[in-house]
């Protein structure tokens, strides 16, 4: 019996939205969600940021300008990007403004 479409959309949706959460709490361990509306944000809001983040890096380091570039100052170009990404993370992450909405695992 085969699955009909809007089922099959449902559970790769689903499949996503957990894929990406494990990404995600992997990448900012030992935080994880306070309450059940941060677990909520994060199976809800966490697939669209992390596509949004790959469709920026698509954009950044596949566009005309970037793949006419030699190969070595392509690895470069997406170092000093990737420098200011981490920059930016961690400008964020010192400014205290989300430490009331994480807690650590095991507190």
């Amino acid at each position: 019996m085969e699955m009909p479409r809007t089922s099959q959309l449902i559970v790769l949706a689903a499949g996503l939205s957990v894929f990406c959460a494990i990404g995600i709490l992997i990448g900012v361990y030992p935080y994880r969600p306070n309450s059940p509306l941060g677990w909520v944000a994060l199976f809800l809001i966490g697939p669209p940021f992390v596509l949004i983040g790959e469709w920026l890096g698509d954009l950044a380091l596949g566009n005309q300008f970037v793949v006419r570039m030699s190969r070595s100052l392509r690895m470069v170009y997406a170092v000093i990007l990737g420098c200011l990404v981490v920059l930016g993370a961690v400008v964020i992450s010192k400014t205290d403004i989300f430490n009331e909405y994480f807690g650590r695992w095991g507190s």
